[in-house]
């Protein structure tokens, strides 16, 4: 019941937010040039770069990272592992976000330029994306606009508010290994809230956090929700995926480097 109120709430927090005054003005996400060059000097290791949802960085998000860096720190000590957060709704947090699709399409492309830039000052760390619901819109179209050089090696979305007949050919070309999770019991958000209000690709549709992807792609692993993760506090809801104990036992042994991962659970690879 706690957690239903909660989904509530994040919602109507949404919905307020459109009420606000904006000037829809772009930021770039934070990462200065003196940034890149001293991060270079340093030694390589695995990037955590989150993109949110358009409720944008939350305190939420903020334990989902850290509880994921702290596992893959912990499952395999000889890497370094950092993370970094592109908050690209900004002071258009909520429904302005998902409605100024303009706006969002600029926000990703400020956010290749972000990923390009710190990739060419560090070409031996490991880039891993992670998004949450509508940033797996924005995380698509920076991967759509970034050269083929440039490489991921991970992308992982949570509950992406995509439609489910997004094309991801491009974006997967930059990629070389990615998942999505998803769930039929994100039911409010990804049915209801995406059949009224629109995809973040603008779709009146069920989305793709809810009921995956239409088309297989070889380098695309759907994991569907299993109520054995229950146990990982994840209930299946637009929320489950971000809670720390599943970040730390079920997607942290995905990312993690030199570990055989088994999701429990209906995983499908697309």
């Amino acid at each position: 019941m706690r957690r239903f109120l909660f989904i509530i709430a994040v919602t109507l927090a949404h919905i307020s937010c459109a009420s606000r005054p904006t000037t829809f003005t772009t930021t770039r996400p934070t990462l200065s040039t003196e940034n890149v060059e001293t991060l270079a000097k340093v030694e390589s290791r695995l990037v955590l770069w989150y993109v949110p949802g358009i409720s944008g960085q939350r305190p939420l998000d903020d334990r989902f990272l850290v509880a994921l860096a702290d596992a893959i720190q912990t499952q395999s000590t000889s890497i370094t592992t950092t993370t970094r957060i592109t908050n690209w709704s900004g002071a258009n947090a909520g429904l302005n976000s998902l409605l100024n699709y303009p706006r969002a399409r600029q926000q990703a492309l400020l956010l290749a330029s972000e990923l390009q830039e710190y990739a060419s000052a560090n070409p031996n760390d490991r880039l891993v994306l992670l998004c949450h619901s509508g940033g797996a819109g924005v995380t698509a179209w920076a991967l759509e606009a970034m050269p083929p050089n440039v490489r991921i090696s991970t992308w992982v979305m949570l509950a992406p508010a995509l439609s489910p007949g997004y094309d991801l050919t491009s974006a997967l070309g930059r990629v070389a290994r990615a998942y999505v999770f998803s769930s039929e019991l994100d039911s409010i958000v990804l049915g209801t809230g995406t059949r009224l209000l629109g995809t973040i690709d603008r779709v009146q549709s069920d989305a793709a956090g809810r009921v995956g992807f239409t088309r297989a792609y070889p380098n695309l692993d759907e994991l569907k929700y299993d109520k054995s993760w229950m146990a990982f506090n994840n209930d299946g809801d637009h929320i489950g995926p971000m809670m720390p104990g599943f970040a730390r036992a079920v997607i942290a042994p995905l990312i993690t480097p030199h570990t055989n991962s088994t999701i429990t659970g209906d995983a499908t690879s697309n």
